[in-house]
């Protein structure tokens, strides 16, 4: 009984910092981390080939960001670190995706935590490296903005209204530079020329700014091996649902 009082209580601890860290992270479904979609005009006014209308040369700069982007589409399989800083907190991140599944290795204010999505079944595994317990839970319980990908902003960005401001380099990357407007949220977002993927962000929310940059991209097939995604032999896995329902009875003295 004593075993399970304390096997008991160590879950709770990891529940504790697992919960810290994403509540750090943010959630990724707040209205402050996505611009609300906003479609992209399909047409513009007829003009003649000698005088070209402004509103023209917008959908043809328009229509080449996204030509840009379906290269980034393309992608399923890459590595990449994240370091993302804003609202008094930061995060490094190492992220593997392959396919269906995704491992993001995160350290945020000094705490490090392993995180393991399969989304093929809709579900990630969270464990601190180093300990023997794992919690399960279900991917839309987690509210980290970690594991939004490079990709995933691309798929956004089709939606939205948005203006080309220019060209910069980010990291010796060649990008594309762009600009969202949403409401009191001002969005800066830097796509690669080379993937076709947003490698930088900048946030402006009611004068409080975050800053993600994406780095070190290894890109493509052979990039990700399988073995990433393996779980230490000796770890012991538990059903965050499971274990909540059980946890009074099992910590009750």
């Amino acid at each position: 009984m004593q075993q399970i009082k304390l096997k008991s209580l160590f879950l709770v601890s990891i529940i504790i910092i697992v919960l810290t860290i994403f509540s750090g992270c943010g959630d990724k479904n707040s209205n402050t981390s996505e611009p609300d979609p906003t479609p992209i005009p399909s047409s513009a006014p007829m003009s003649t080939p000698e005088q070209p209308s402004a509103d023209n040369q917008v959908l043809d700069e328009k229509e080449a960001v996204i030509e840009l982007m379906s290269k980034g589409s393309q992608i399923d399989e890459m590595y990449y670190e994240l370091v993302m800083i804003g609202a008094g907190l930061s995060s490094e991140s190492k992220s593997w995706l392959k396919g269906s599944k995704m491992k993001i290795d995160t350290t945020i204010n000094g705490q490090r935590l392993i995180s393991i999505f399969d989304l093929s079944k809709g579900e990630l595994i969270s464990y601190m490296p180093g300990e023997k317990m794992a919690m399960k839970m279900n991917v839309e319980e987690y509210q980290g903005q970690d594991n939004i990908t490079p990709m995933d902003y691309v798929k956004q960005l089709d939606k939205n209204e948005f203006v080309l401001t220019g060209s910069e380099k980010v990291n010796g990357m060649e990008c594309q530079v762009i600009q969202i407007a949403n409401g009191t949220s001002l969005f800066k977002q830097w796509i690669s020329v080379e993937y076709g993927i947003v490698v930088k962000v900048e946030e402006d929310h009611d004068g409080q700014k975050t800053v993600m940059e994406f780095t070190n991209l290894k890109v493509g097939p052979g990039s990700v091996s399988d073995d990433i995604f393996a779980f230490p032999q000796d770890l012991e896995i538990f059903d965050m649902n499971e274990m909540t329902q059980a946890f009074p009875s099992a910590v009750s003295p």
